[in-house]
């Protein structure tokens, strides 16, 4: 994923709105075969990351819908990354549930940033 967005970006002119929604399109998409792989898991987590820090510094307050998309789906992410971790039995229940309130509590303490 990240790797055809970054050929992308030596081939084509670094347009930000092209580039942006490039990157959009890249983490909303559901690949079955590879969404519950953990190196998928952690790099989607860590791609969305550093995209919400890219909007949060090059377009504050503008760009707030594709803020808000990214941030969900990264929320969703690491929600299914607890889910995973809990079916294997690496996690209990009240730790997964505190997490979850951790990362819900975050994204909202972001989004009132921008």
């Amino acid at each position: 994923m990240s790797e055809a967005i970054k050929k992308l970006e030596r081939q084509f002119h670094p347009n930000y709105h092209t580039v942006i929604k490039l990157k959009h399109l890249a983490v909303t998409i559901e690949d079955s075969s590879v969404s519950k792989n953990d190196t998928f898991i952690e790099e989607k987590i860590d791609f969305c990351g550093g995209l919400l820090a890219f909007l949060n510094k090059a377009d504050p307050g503008h760009s707030t819908r594709i803020w808000r998309a990214i941030a969900n789906e990264m929320l969703r992410t690491r929600i299914l990354q607890l889910q995973l971790a809990k079916a294997r039995g690496q996690l209990g229940k009240d730790e997964c549930m505190k997490r979850v309130a951790q990362y819900v509590a975050e994204m909202k303490r972001n989004a009132r940033k921008i």
